[in-house]
């Protein structure tokens, strides 16, 4: 686990598991660091995964850790990117 994803964790952001854009690569770890009062956030890239596994292992990592993820988990997240290069 990296730096920013422990920072992240101790300071209690929320995260979540996005697929990487077409022609990115696998699945990326997203904090969300600040929230405005009109909706708009801040947002870290913490982590980018280039396989199923590490996303996974990343995944457990985190929630050890107190980390609080919510959304879709890395399989979703690493499905989603899978099939947006399908059809790309």
């Amino acid at each position: 686990m990296n730096a920013p994803t422990r920072k992240s964790i101790e300071a209690g952001h929320p995260m979540r598991w996005e697929a990487d854009g077409i022609g990115g690569f696998g699945a990326v770890l997203i904090a969300t660091t600040y929230t405005w009062e009109n909706g708009h956030a801040r947002e870290r890239r913490l982590a980018h995964t280039f396989s199923r596994e590490n996303a996974r292992r990343l995944h457990a990592e985190v929630v050890a850790a107190g980390g609080h993820i919510h959304g879709p988990g890395p399989d979703e997240a690493w499905d989603t990117w899978k099939e947006r290069q399908d059809y790309a």
